[in-house]
């Protein structure tokens, strides 16, 4: 399920996004900040995976989240798993962040953007109840709003990667998702992301990133994938989701219990 081609919310012209706002969207650097609302086998997998290993709850954290798309999306797939909205909201949260202001604001919305060319495949959602008051904005692209359980089930603070990951009180495992950023961290960024991440992630916790991310960012010359593997800290798991795209290898990964 995704965005148009051309996607730019500033020509939108019958959003309900408040131009002012829309606006300031021209000076976000788009390749970080247009995230997909997608339905992939390995999002549906990753949430079957977190209701069977964590059936009494977990929080999950979506980090540089963009304008909300990846966290709705994930707590729609969770819904779909548990059959109620309300079950995400209560036992599988779903804390969201980005360091941009503008694209948390417009993430506080509750607005999503698909392009008319997927919007059959909502049906395969269950939950697709929690995606309302659809308006035409340009010639390809569907604005709809979401409901309020779904907006209720992901909270949304701005706030640094880094920073972020630092916040989580090491205790209980999380999910934390890290998905199409770190391409664009230097070398400074990702050691100090991967640190926080050793000193803030209770053994047992997930971590998502993309094949993009672990194939072709690199730590100390190694792919992210072989780094986190390779220091003992983490398990890969991607070969035991239950769906799974073929490119999902080394993209999910469990902090080891040992």
């Amino acid at each position: 399920m995704g965005m148009a081609t051309s996607f730019s919310p500033y020509r939108f012209t019958n959003s309900r996004i408040p131009e002012g706002l829309r606006k300031s969207f021209v000076h976000l650097d788009y390749s970080i900040h247009e995230t997909k609302l997608f339905r992939s086998k390995g999002l549906v997998g990753l949430a079957k995976f977190i209701v069977k290993e964590f059936p009494d709850g977990i929080p999950i954290f979506n980090l540089a989240c963009s304008y909300g798309h990846e966290p709705y999306s994930m707590a729609l797939v969770m819904a779909d798993q548990l059959s109620s909205m309300k079950q995400v909201s209560e036992k599988y949260p779903i804390f969201a962040s980005d360091g941009a202001k503008e694209v948390i604001d417009a993430a506080k919305l509750g607005i999503l953007w698909i392009d008319d060319k997927n919007l059959d495949t909502l049906k395969s959602f269950r939950a697709s109840e929690h995606i309302i008051n659809p308006v035409k904005v340009d010639n390809e692209t569907t604005e709809f709003q979401i409901s309020e359980e779904l907006f209720g089930a992901v909270s949304f603070r701005k706030n640094d990667l880094v920073d972020e990951v630092r916040s989580i009180t090491p205790g209980l495992p999380i999910v934390t998702v890290i998905k199409n950023v770190w391409y664009y961290l230097d070398g400074d960024t990702v050691s100090n992301l991967v640190l926080a991440l050793r000193d803030s992630l209770s053994p047992g916790s997930i971590l998502t990133v993309t094949n993009g991310d672990s194939e072709y960012c690199f730590h100390r010359n190694r792919t992210l994938g072989n780094y986190f593997t390779s220091t003992d800290l983490y398990d890969d798991i991607s070969s035991k989701l239950e769906e799974r795209d073929s490119f999902w290898e080394k993209t999910v990964f469990q902090r080891s219990r040992n």
